[in-house]
């Protein structure tokens, strides 16, 4: 009788276990403590950019995340086909982002930035992101005053 649904079975146990894994994900790189601050509903009304990747913390989320860069801040949302838990929505306004500085991960040039005062989470996109910012005027200058480099 369980052969019977041995696969059905085996298909929750899957489901649930990825579904742990990217809660226990987002809890671990910061992107919670980010949630409780700038959870959003949002719409992605703004110049988006599908399959980003992102560095929140130390987790690494390649190719499933759409940037939106909004006039009151960026949008970050991950694909619904990977499985979500505890990784709501986030819109963080311009203002809250602070010392901006370029980085090297692997051979490639990020743009690392720091969250919120005091610090909430950092944040590495990769450079045309707030390049794309910058250049349609929603990352201000005071921001663009804190860059600064990293030093080696």
């Amino acid at each position: 009788m369980i052969e019977k649904f041995a696969p059905w079975l085996a298909g929750i146990a899957v489901v649930f276990g990825l579904g742990f894994v990217s809660w226990c994900l987002a809890l671990i790189g910061g992107w919670r403590r980010l949630a409780e601050i700038y959870s959003t509903r949002e719409p992605a009304d703004g110049k988006v950019y599908s399959m980003q990747s992102a560095v929140v913390g130390q987790v690494h989320y390649r190719s499933c995340l759409t940037i939106a860069l909004l006039p009151v801040g960026l949008r970050l949302a991950m694909w619904p086909m990977f499985l979500p838990l505890g990784h709501p929505t986030l819109l963080i306004p311009w203002s809250d982002f602070h010392g901006i500085r370029k980085r090297r991960s692997f051979f490639m040039k990020l743009d690392e930035v720091t969250i919120g005062n005091p610090p909430v989470a950092t944040l590495c996109f990769r450079p045309h992101i707030l390049s794309a910012a910058r250049e349609i005027g929603y990352l201000k200058e005071e921001a663009e005053s804190r860059e600064q480099a990293v030093p080696k």
